[in-house]
C-alpha cells in the first residue's frame, strides 16, 4: 500500500487554556507543543510491502542533507526535498 505524506498535519498545536480569556486588549502569548509525527509513526510500523513517501520543506545550504537524514530517521522510502528559499 503506497503512503504519500504531502505535508505535516501540524508540527505544533496550542496548549489548552482554562476557561475563556477575556477580550481586554492585552497581547496574547500562545504556548505550543509538538504533535505526533505521522510519517515517523508510520515508518516505525512493519513495512509489509508499503512504500512511504514524505516531503521536506527546508532552507539553507544544508537543507538537502537534513532531508536525507530525515528519510533515514523516519524510515521512509523517499523524501521529496523542497527548497523554499
Amino acid at each position: 500500500m503506497p503512503v504519500i505524506m504531502a505535508a505535516a498535519v501540524a508540527d505544533y498545536a496550542p496548549e489548552p487554556i482554562e476557561g475563556k480569556r477575556p477580550k481586554d486588549g492585552d497581547a496574547w502569548t500562545l504556548a505550543l507543543r509538538p504533535t505526533v509525527d505521522v510519517l515517523r509513526e508510520l515508518g516505525a510500523r512493519p513495512a509489509n510491502g508499503r512504500v512511504l513517501v514524505g516531503f521536506a520543506a527546508d532552507v539553507g545550504e544544508h537543507g538537502l542533507e537534513r532531508a536525507r537524514a530525515r528519510r533515514q530517521h523516519k524510515n521512509a522510502n523517499l523524501i521529496v526535498f523542497n527548497d523554499v528559499e
